[in-house]
C-alpha cells in the first residue's frame, strides 16, 4: 500500500463543491452551504491528534465541515468506514452507519467512541481465554472508562481484577455494576469457570 491519493472535482458537481488533498488523505465535498466547507474539514484532518483513532479524526473532520455549514440541504445521515492496510480483502476495523437522525454527527461520534470500547473487550475476551488476566483486566478498565454507561464493561473488569488476586476491588467493580443493572446479578450466577474463573469468589463474596 503506497498510500497514494487522487481526486477531482468536476463540471457536473452542484455548487458549492471542492476538495482538498494532503499526504494520504483528501476531503471532498458536493453541494455545500459555501466555499469553506472543505478547506475546515481538511484543516480539521490535517490537525487532529494522530495518535487517536483514524475514525475519531474522520468524525472530527465531518464536524468541522457541519460547523463551516455543512451542506446546504441539511442535516440526515453519516457513515464511517475503517478498512486494514494489510490482511484479507473485505476486511473492515470500523464500519459504522446513522441511516436517519436529527443528529447524525453526535450520534456518530457517540457511535465511535462505543466501537472503541467494545474492541478493547473484544481484545480483552481473547486474552482471559489465554489466561492472561491482568492484561485483559487492563483493557477492560480502559473500555469501561470509554464508555462508563455501559454497565457489562464494568462488571468484566471487575471480574478480571478478581481473576489477578484483587478481589476486593474485583467485588466493588461488579457490585457498582449489578445495582446499575440487575440483570448481570443473573448473568454472574450463570458464569461458569470457563468463561469467568473468579465467577465463584465473586459471587461468595457479594
Amino acid at each position: 500500500m503506497r498510500g497514494r491519493v487522487a481526486v477531482h472535482s468536476g463540471e457536473g458537481c452542484m455548487l458549492s463543491a471542492g476538495h482538498v488533498a494532503g499526504d494520504g488523505w483528501s476531503v471532498q465535498a458536493n453541494i455545500m452551504a459555501s466555499d469553506a466547507v472543505w478547506p475546515a474539514m481538511a484543516e480539521a484532518f490535517a490537525g487532529a491528534d494522530r495518535s487517536r483513532p483514524l475514525a475519531e479524526r474522520l468524525v472530527t473532520a465531518m464536524e468541522a465541515a457541519q460547523s463551516a455549514g455543512g451542506d446546504v440541504r441539511g442535516m440526515q445521515s453519516a457513515a464511517v468506514l475503517v478498512v486494514p492496510g494489510s490482511g484479507e480483502p473485505g476486511r473492515r476495523t470500523v464500519d459504522l452507519r446513522v441511516e436517519d437522525h436529527p443528529d447524525p454527527l453526535t450520534e456518530m461520534r457517540r457511535l465511535v467512541t462505543l466501537n472503541a470500547a467494545y474492541s478493547d473487550a473484544g481484545a480483552a475476551d481473547e486474552l482471559m481465554a489465554e489466561g492472561k488476566h491482568a492484561e485483559a483486566g487492563e483493557l477492560f478498565v480502559r473500555a469501561a472508562e470509554i464508555a462508563p454507561e455501559k454497565e457489562e464493561l464494568l462488571f468484566w473488569s471487575g471480574l478480571a481484577a478478581a481473576a489477578t488476586g484483587d478481589v476486593d476491588e474485583g467485588v466493588s467493580r461488579v457490585r457498582r455494576a449489578i445495582s446499575r443493572n440487575r440483570g448481570l446479578e443473573e448473568l454472574l450466577q450463570r458464569l461458569g469457570p470457563d468463561i469467568a474463573p473468579a465467577a465463584s469468589l465473586v459471587r461468595d463474596a457479594l
